[in-house]
């Protein structure tokens, strides 16, 4: 198992959404449609824009 620890909250919203853009692009690559589903949290606002929530 690999730990990342980033330095702020808005560091890691960044990697999130950098992780799951690509991760979506991947899936679509193959044809496949993603599914994706998001929990709450703390940090939802820094993930999520205003218009998706």
């Amino acid at each position: 198992m690999t730990v990342e620890v980033w330095p702020t909250a808005d560091e890691l919203a960044t990697k999130i959404a950098e992780r799951l853009t690509d991760r979506i692009a991947q899936v679509q690559q193959t044809g496949r449609r993603p599914s994706v589903v998001l929990t709450g949290g703390d940090d939802r606002d820094r993930r999520l824009p205003a218009d998706h929530r």
